[in-house]
């Protein structure tokens, strides 16, 4: 332990964020939650990744470019002791090694980005999306869920919002991700309590707090604990000190997979506590695969620490823990069950057009398939139309590698809809914002 402390003491750390003010806000609380974790840890650097410099006569572009100003001024005001160092938004993906050494060179070594403009192997063209509506809400727990940072916030409180719009049934939104941005989309501030958002009493949102939930119930454990080791025995007083101090320690420490654990208790709890529909906005892929799948998992356990507490049933400290074991498992495996009824519970993807996202949404698609949850949905953000691509060098490289990407979606046979969300020009935030969205929807053939 005291070596892990001395390498993390002589760690740096690289900040990496992009322009935009969800990923800057969310950059803020990440080094703040860190620097809380570990006081030694020192940041290094900021990557200001994606930059547009100049916008020329790009609508778009202008407005990324007057966004990177303004995200250089705010990380140098926010992190004055760290390197600021910039990566240029070239408008095609960086997947060679020699461009990721020019790319590299660019970054840490100020030089100007001079990458020839690579267009994609296949050029294959996507038909025209379509108008269409967005989905309803027809099973009762809804999750969304994708790579970091490809708009699963933005997607999950669109289908909120338009829930309420559309519908008399309350709402109830969950961030069950680490780093939530419910407070950013919603304009509010958002925490473990369900709070009413968009001034409707009917649509409500949180976010986990799993450290909190974690210390609570280690308090609650902690009690039993210590009537439990302190007791009076047909008049003789036995003090179990050494078990307290022990299971103390233990109870001190955040154990590995807690998010997803506390995630699943959230849920439960959720599901009974909640009449309307409930949107769980999950955390990226890896983390949400674990969520995934820990109600088996959690029957499983609770099956053999029943069996090893059998043991000892009479000791009232046992009886007790089997009693909360039994509900735990009771509620798990209802749960499970949930999961393999379409009827109650749905799930929608969400990825960005381009390759890095677009393999990893294959990865996960496969992984959902053999998880028996196949998305009733997949939702493509953030596409550049041809009409808005039309003045700009930057945007019609960048749409035709999107274009590339949405040829191969249209192929798939695992997703039974594909939907399209616009580039907007602005960040969709707040009432307004989700008003935009929800307005215009675009599926593919």
């Amino acid at each position: 332990m005291e070596q892990l402390r001395q390498a993390f003491s002589d760690s740096e750390l690289f900040l990496v964020t992009t322009a935009e003010k969800f990923a800057l806000n969310e950059s803020v609380r990440c080094i703040k939650e860190a620097r809380e974790a570990n006081p030694s840890l020192r940041l290094k650097a900021v990557v200001l990744n994606r930059v547009v410099r100049s916008g020329g006569k790009c609508n778009f572009c202008k407005k990324k470019a007057t966004a990177g100003r303004a995200a250089q001024s705010f990380l140098r005001k926010r992190f004055p002791s760290a390197e600021l160092h910039l990566g240029e938004d070239p408008g095609f993906p960086i997947m060679s090694t020699s461009g990721l050494g020019d790319f590299g060179e660019h970054v840490f070594g100020g030089k100007p980005l001079q990458l020839d403009p690579q267009l994609p192997k296949s050029r294959s063209r996507v038909k025209v999306p379509i108008p269409a509506e967005w989905p309803e809400l027809k099973s009762r727990i809804s999750f969304v869920i994708g790579k970091g940072g490809v708009g699963k916030t933005t997607v999950s409180a669109a289908l909120g919002y338009h829930a309420r719009r559309t519908s008399r049934a309350p709402v109830e939104i969950c961030s069950v991700d680490p780093a939530p941005s419910l407070d950013d989309i919603f304009e509010t501030a958002i925490g473990d309590a369900p709070t009413s958002v968009l001034g409707d009493r009917n649509f409500r949102a949180s976010e986990l707090d799993s450290i909190a939930l974690f210390r609570n119930w280690v308090a609650e454990i902690r009690e039993e604990v210590d009537s439990a080791t302190t007791s009076e025995y047909s008049g003789v007083h036995v003090d179990l000190s050494f078990e307290r101090q022990l299971l103390s320690a233990l109870l001190d420490i955040v154990p590995p997979g807690l998010d997803e654990v506390l995630a699943i208790f959230r849920i439960i709890d959720l599901r009974a506590s909640t009449a309307g529909k409930m949107i769980i906005d999950m955390a990226p892929t890896g983390h949400a695969l674990e969520l995934l799948r820990m109600p088996e998992r959690i029957v499983s356990w609770s099956r053999l620490l029943l069996k090893s507490l059998a043991a000892h049933r009479k000791l009232a400290l046992a009886r007790n823990a089997a009693v909360r074991i039994a509900e735990l498992e009771l509620r798990a495996r209802e749960l499970l069950q949930a999961f393999r009824n379409s009827g109650e519970v749905s799930t929608f993807a969400v990825m960005l057009p381009e390759p890095l996202p677009d393999r990893e949404t294959e990865r996960l698609l496969a992984e959902m398939d053999h998880l028996q949850l196949t998305p009733c949905a997949l939702f493509v953000n953030r596409v550049i139309f041809a009409n808005d691509a039309k003045s700009c060098r930057r945007c019609k490289l960048a749409a035709e590698w999107q274009s590339s990407v949405l040829a191969k979606l249209s192929n798939r046979q695992s997703v039974t809809a594909v939907f399209v969300i616009r580039n907007f020009p602005f960040e969709i935030a707040g009432s307004k914002g989700l008003r935009a969205i929800t307005n215009e929807l675009w599926r593919l053939n």
